[in-house]
């Protein structure tokens, strides 16, 4: 009897819809928006659970963008994605150091982390092929903050 080999199970993690896409004129005064919310926010903790929302709006947006066959901007905006990703994981690092119990964001992260990294997967078929070295990059600053998640999650 063959066996049949079973793809993995998708993530059970929903990304947030993004609104207006990057390819929309309008689209930068969201980016100023979110930039400055992410900055006036106090709270380490909030603030991580901000830019995580954030990231993963950005990297819903780069999927439809690559749907809609817009390679470049899908590609940056999967770059923008992992910059608030990686802001995130700086607020739970900052809010640790204030003894702040963080671990529910940092759940949340492990699991977008594997999310994104299915996400990007899909970018990586649906963009043309010049894209492949950025879009490696993207997978491995992925990889290596799920490294930085895992070893500040608690024990």
């Amino acid at each position: 009897m063959d066996s049949v080999a079973t793809p993995p199970a998708a993530v059970e993690y929903n990304l947030a819809y993004p609104g207006l896409l990057p390819d929309n004129p309008l689209h930068f005064l969201k980016a100023i928006r979110d930039k400055i919310v992410s900055i006036l926010i106090n709270d380490p903790e909030k603030r991580a659970e901000f830019n995580l929302l954030t990231s993963d709006k950005r990297i819903n947006a780069a999927e439809f963008l690559s749907e809609k066959g817009e390679d470049a901007l899908s590609v940056s905006t999967l770059s923008k994605s992992n910059n608030y990703l990686s802001d995130s994981i700086n607020a739970v690092i900052e809010a640790k150091k204030m003894n702040k119990n963080a671990d529910t964001v940092l759940h949340n992260q492990d699991l977008a982390i594997l999310k994104h990294l299915e996400v990007l997967a899909v970018i990586r078929k649906d963009v043309d092929k010049k894209y492949d070295q950025e879009v490696s990059i993207e997978e491995k600053r992925l990889k290596n903050m799920q490294k930085t998640v895992k070893k500040l999650e608690p024990k």
